[in-house]
């Protein structure tokens, strides 16, 4: 090793050691490059940063242009954001609520479905708001069973969710699948009872599954809050009715009888309480009144039936009969029988499942003597 003051071949006897010289060099690169290093990141950090607070800065701006519906300069933003940053997924999210803006609704829905199909968006976007729009165009589109796929979806976040239980229930009613359409309405009323608009599927949904006690507290209170009672007086007559509650069940039938919506339903079980009254005149004017109610439409589901009109005194008289052409299906109810000094009188009408009654008697009808026992059917 080199010593100071003491001379070796090829240097001065002053003259510097030459491993200490290199040992220096390498000290000053190795901080050199290590400067460079720190100073690289520094930059990169600074950049990081800077796109951090810009990206974000950018879409704030962008949403303040589209809350005062200036959607032209919202879309700028979210175009230049995009076209440097294709899979940033808050500029999705903005472009698919100005689509939605704009009523673009089938565009809207893929570029929500993107934003899902993103890494990591959920660090930048709520999940549960992207499906709460897709729910919404769903619905806009009449693409119904998807709207459950997302209420659904929402329900697995939060099961007690009242606006996700509150629209899923009312879209269930409609596809009348009243025991589900039950539960959810039920979950989001509980937690909410200012939504009377739960209250009419909520009585019917309990109607239909046998829960009369429930039935007739919402239906009654739907009473109260809504515009058009109508629904609600009907489900309450058959409701009373089953209890055979008579009396009160005529009066709700008897308010709806106006309403064509239940004209036929509400004739048809006004024929059967006075049937099951004994009163078969009453009933039989009921019954006829709910088959002139009836459409060509609805009368081409039905099969002309031999009527036996109520006699009071006198000959028995021929029963009028149809030969229509038509095939209607076989008669199922037999409504009122009547024995009169060996006579006896019937009223007969055909249902569905629909509910309707037999068609009015067509332009062919005529009266000849029955061919068959009383109540029998021709075509």
């Amino acid at each position: 090793m080199c010593k100071s003051g003491m001379s070796t071949a090829g240097t001065s006897p002053l003259g510097a050691c030459p491993d200490n010289h290199r040992a220096d060099e390498y000290t000053m690169t190795t901080i050199k490059i290590l400067a460079a290093v720190f100073t690289l990141c520094l930059v990169l950090i600074a950049a990081f940063v800077a796109r951090k607070t810009h990206l974000p800065g950018r879409i704030k701006k962008a949403e303040e242009f589209l809350e005062n519906e200036d959607i032209q300069k919202a879309s700028e933003i979210v175009k230049k954001l995009l076209y440097k940053y294709p899979d940033y997924a808050p500029a999705r999210y903005l472009r698919a609520r100005i689509l939605i803006k704009q009523k673009q609704y089938l565009l809207a829905i893929s570029e929500l479905n993107g934003v899902l199909g993103i890494a990591g968006f959920a660090d930048f976007v709520s999940e549960v708001d992207v499906h709460y729009h897709l729910a919404d165009l769903y619905h806009d589109t009449q693409q119904w069973q998807k709207e459950v796929e997302e209420y659904k979806a929402i329900l697995k976040f939060n099961p007690d969710d009242i606006r996700a239980n509150h629209r899923i229930g009312h879209v269930l009613y409609r596809q009348k699948n009243y025991g589900d359409a039950r539960e959810h309405l039920l979950k989001a009323y509980t937690q909410d009872p200012s939504l009377g608009d739960c209250l009419l599927p909520l009585g019917v949904s309990c109607f239909h599954s046998a829960d009369h006690t429930n039935a007739e507290q919402y239906l009654l209170k739907s009473l109260e809050a809504a515009s058009d009672p109508s629904e609600a007086q009907y489900y309450l007559g058959a409701l009373y009715k089953s209890k055979k509650d008579y009396e009160t069940a005529m009066r709700m039938y008897n308010a709806v009888r106006k309403d064509r919506r239940f004209l036929v339903g509400s004739m048809r079980a006004l024929g059967e309480i006075y049937a099951e009254q004994e009163m078969y005149d009453e009933a039989i004017e009921r019954l006829e009144e709910g088959l002139g109610g009836l459409s060509g439409k609805d009368e081409d589901r039905f099969r002309t039936v031999t009527f036996w009109p109520s006699v009071t005194s006198g000959p028995t008289r021929s029963p009028r009969r149809c030969t229509t052409g038509r095939r209607y299906p076989k008669p199922t109810r037999r409504i009122a029988t009547q024995k009169r000094n060996s006579t006896t009188t019937a009223a007969y009408w055909t249902t569905t499942t629909r509910g309707f009654f037999s068609p009015p008697l067509s332009r062919n009808c005529s009266r000849s003597s029955p061919k068959s026992s009383p109540g029998s059917t021709t075509i």
